[in-house]
């Protein structure tokens, strides 16, 4: 449902509550001042991902600006760049990490950013990372172009998986996990 006094739609996610979707959320090339109704209308299938979960009566965010993080690049949809995290200050470190990204080839309409973990990492583990989140989106694409909406395309891991993507790296020896569910 398009809904033009919000400058928003409700989409069907097909989980229940509709998605909600403000303009300013939505990639498209009307120009700055263009209206949802002028960019998105009933029956149009787009490709979300929620950026806030459902909270009581209301269902999540949505947003057409994709983004699928790896454990030291992100992918990231509309932004066709190939940057380096601020947060990385050292002008070196920025320059060979700004190298390595001019190597990659991205997936269409997609660009990387190198997190702050990858400053440290050699260029080989940051390609692996490269080539995980490439092959990541074409399955998703994949399966965009297979499946009729509303469906889920890809789950994030849960927060355990997503933890230990993020925390264990190639020096660590073993994890203690104290829940027997986990």
């Amino acid at each position: 449902n398009v809904e033009p006094s919000l400058d928003a739609a409700f989409l069907d996610l097909g989980a229940g509550k509709n998605g909600f979707i403000h303009i300013d959320e939505v990639q498209h090339s009307k120009g700055g001042g263009a209206r949802i109704e002028q960019v998105l209308k009933a029956g149009d299938e787009i490709i979300v991902q929620i950026t806030k979960e459902a909270i009581k009566d209301k269902g999540p965010c949505v947003s057409t600006y994709l983004s699928l993080p790896g454990r030291y690049l992100v992918l990231m949809s509309a932004t066709q760049i190939k940057g380096v995290s601020k947060r990385i200050e050292d002008q070196a470190i920025r320059k060979r990490l700004k190298s390595l990204l001019a190597t990659f080839v991205p997936p269409e309409g997609f660009g990387f950013i190198v997190r702050t973990a990858g400053a440290d990492r050699q260029d080989d583990e940051i390609h692996l990372v490269y080539e995980f989140l490439k092959h990541l989106w074409a399955e998703i694409d994949a399966k965009a172009k297979r499946v009729r909406a509303p469906a889920s395309l890809y789950q994030e891991a849960d927060v355990v998986v997503r933890t230990m993507r993020e925390m264990a790296g190639g020096d660590v020896e073993s994890i203690v996990i104290d829940q027997e569910r986990l």
